[in-house]
């Protein structure tokens, strides 16, 4: 027994030990860490030409629960129900409500919406996951897109 232990380099083991441990917190880190590009390329894909956001703000709680809350103008109140039906779809938003509808000086209608954001959208692991293996990432995983113009799916690596 020990022959056994003094097989073994304290000094080595130890640096092992570290660098498990460093690992380990990386791998927390990256679990943690939020990268809002899908979230964002899923509401333009998914926004009116007619509407725009004018505020946003995003919020992100201990226990994980991602809200976002925002001002919406659109030309018309035909566009902004239009918007929130299209919204309704995408399956990454959920607990979507528009409030507070106002006419606007120039005849836009401005709405307060807020909603949740399923995590995974947000995820840095899943984003990393999508970059094309040609820039050194893993083969792409999907995101399906729903395309305003005509309520059809779309796939986008």
């Amino acid at each position: 027994l020990t022959q056994a232990q003094q097989a073994f380099d304290p000094d080595a083991m130890n640096q092992l030990v570290t660098a498990s441990s460093q690992i380990k917190s990386a791998r927390e880190l990256l679990q943690k860490h939020v990268a809002v590009s899908n979230m964002f390329a899923v509401l333009q894909l998914n926004l009116l030409p007619q509407a725009r956001f004018s505020t946003f703000e995003f919020e992100r709680t201990g226990d994980a629960t991602v809200t976002f809350s925002a001002t919406l103008e659109a030309s018309s109140y035909a566009l902004m129900a239009e918007q929130s039906f299209l919204f309704s779809k995408i399956p990454y938003i959920t607990n979507q409500v528009f409030s507070t509808l106002n006419l606007t000086d120039k005849g836009a209608v401005t709405a307060t919406f807020r909603a949740t954001i399923d995590p995974t959208l947000i995820s840095y692991v899943k984003a990393v996951q999508n970059i094309p293996s040609s820039l050194g990432g893993a083969p792409p995983s999907e995101l399906i897109l729903t395309q305003p113009s005509s309520g059809a799916t779309t796939t986008q690596p």
